[in-house]
């Protein structure tokens, strides 16, 4: 789930940018058992978190807040 997709998107920032919270949340609970690069940028430098606060996906920005200290989530990014 690290690997980059087209514009050096991750899986997790696609569905962010695509507004598709029930696969973004999917993708968050296997964060502890998957390589997720939770902090990788997309193609013009901004995060999963970035795209979801766009997005406004509230629940997924929640659970981000939620895990950030845990899985190391970089909210100044």
């Amino acid at each position: 789930m690290s690997e980059t997709i087209k514009d050096k998107e991750t899986p997790l920032i696609a569905v962010c940018k695509l507004n598709e919270p029930k696969i973004a949340s999917a993708i968050l609970r296997q964060v502890k058992v998957q390589d997720i690069a939770i902090n990788a940028k997309d193609g013009i430098g901004f995060t999963a978190f970035i795209q979801a606060c766009e997005n406004g996906l509230t629940a997924i920005v929640a659970m981000m807040l939620e895990m950030a200290q845990e899985l190391k989530i970089d909210l100044n990014a």
